[in-house]
């Protein structure tokens, strides 16, 4: 599924297009402290919930709806979280960002890589607008500081 879009890399981490075999990640890594902070990803998630996220997500992906990327770390090839990027029904123009790590994977400094992500993707998509999310700051939203691509 890689070549719905091409993967990005960063010093330590590779997005890529999320695949079938991502659902038991997907799902194991979905704990009560990752779900509080993601409104769409209850706990338990189950694998059946996950295949039917990733399936999903390929379809509104392929429709030119949705970029979700699966957050593998390069050193161990472990895939440690989602980056979305969906288009908004009312105005193809606008979209919004979501992401989420694996609670063993907070506290080193993953999403302080998001500059070179951003930049990536912005060139991905050059005529979507993205909303600033609107997460805790605790779980990493104050230094995305996402406001447009332009």
């Amino acid at each position: 599924m890689d070549t719905l879009f091409e993967a990005l890399e960063t010093a330590r981490l590779r997005l890529r297009c999320v695949a079938p075999d991502d659902a038991h990640a997907t799902s194991a890594m979905m704990t009560p402290e990752v779900s509080r902070w993601v409104a769409y990803w209850p706990f338990p998630f189950t694998y059946e919930m996950a295949v039917e996220r990733i399936e999903s997500s390929l379809k509104l992906a392929h429709a030119g709806d949705m970029l979700p990327f699966a957050v593998v770390e390069k050193a161990s090839d472990e895939m440690i979280g989602w980056v979305m990027f969906n288009r908004d029904t009312g105005n193809r123009r606008r979209g919004s960002f979501g992401y989420w790590l694996g609670e063993k994977h907070h506290g080193k400094g993953y999403m302080k890589e998001k500059e070179m992500v951003r930049e990536k993707i912005a060139h991905s998509l050059p005529h979507v607008l993205l909303q600033k999310p609107k997460f805790p700051a605790a779980f990493g939203a104050a230094i995305l500081g996402l406001n447009a691509f332009r």
